[in-house]
């Protein structure tokens, strides 16, 4: 059985244009995933046939986002024009999270176990993924803060990889929209924890 992403939005046009550029992006990558359209007055009817819902709205939008049993991401975007690249490059990030869950298609014939990617697999996906370690200290007080951005993570993910981080930095930190905070300058050393993982960042920031 194939999995399914279930895009929804209050705009049908949103939700169908989300759903035509990850079909365009799953086959690219050779993805074993569907995916379909509807709107978010639909979102329980409809979630019962989807592994993952994607809820593509306005910044500007205050909808009430339905509670389902199905994991569940909403995208964002400031105006129509700006549709296409905000949404393809979540889709991206959501292309590679899958890719390094097993989201390959495989010969019928291979058990399930083949679908999880082979460490070179994962390596590869990696290494493709543009991460960048910069530095930050406006708006802080003055306080530096290493900042990570570019890695195509779920929240469960995030949440390991700055434990892991925080604690080989001996700092704190924290994880807010889709990017790793960790307190004072750390990026040589994030660095080299970031390509112990298989990752090629890059540093910003001077």
């Amino acid at each position: 059985m194939v999995d399914k992403i279930l895009f929804l939005s209050n705009n049908r046009e949103d939700s169908r244009a989300a759903a035509h550029l990850f079909r365009e992006q799953a086959s690219k990558s050779n993805l074993a995933w569907e995916s379909a359209a509807g709107t978010i007055d639909d979102a329980e009817q409809l979630s019962s046939s989807a592994a993952m819902i994607v809820i593509v709205e306005p910044t500007s939008a205050s909808n009430k986002i339905p509670s389902l049993s199905v994991p569940t991401e909403v995208w964002k975007y400031s105006a129509p024009e700006d549709f296409s690249g905000t949404i393809g490059k979540n889709l991206a990030n959501l292309i590679v999270r899958l890719i390094l869950k097993g989201g390959k298609r495989q010969p019928s014939a291979e058990s399930a176990s083949a679908l999880t990617p082979a460490p070179t697999q994962l390596l590869k996906a990696r290494a493709q993924t543009a991460v960048r370690v910069g530095l930050e200290s406006k708006g802080r007080g003055g306080k530096k803060v290493s900042v990570i951005t570019g890695l195509p993570l779920s929240d469960n993910e995030f949440e390991d990889l700055t434990t892991k981080l925080k604690r080989s930095c001996g700092t704190g930190g924290t994880y807010k929209d889709q990017q790793i905070e960790i307190q004072g300058d750390h990026r040589a050393k994030l660095m080299t924890e970031l390509e112990k993982l298989g990752y090629k960042p890059k540093r910003t920031g001077g």
